[in-house]
């Protein structure tokens, strides 16, 4: 039987920085994505995402059996 996927939505710069490793593994081993990719989006969004007063943090992840599965960058 297969676990269930739990999805949360990061709102905040030390929630996204604590999964920051786990995301890089991710990357490894689902394949580089320049813009899925933790580091580039961690630029972007000191650069550019938080100047703008339209823009707010949204990171969702994925987890099954506790283990990061996913990551979608909004």
């Amino acid at each position: 039987m297969s676990s269930a996927l739990a999805c949360d939505i990061l709102v905040s710069e030390e929630a996204v920085a604590a999964i920051g490793e786990k995301w890089r593994q991710l990357q490894v081993r689902a394949g580089r994505i320049l813009f899925a990719d933790h580091d580039w989006f961690n630029i972007w969004w000191r650069t550019l995402g938080k100047s703008s007063q339209s823009q707010t943090l949204h990171v969702v992840t994925g987890r099954i059996d506790g283990n990061l599965v996913a990551v979608l960058p909004l």
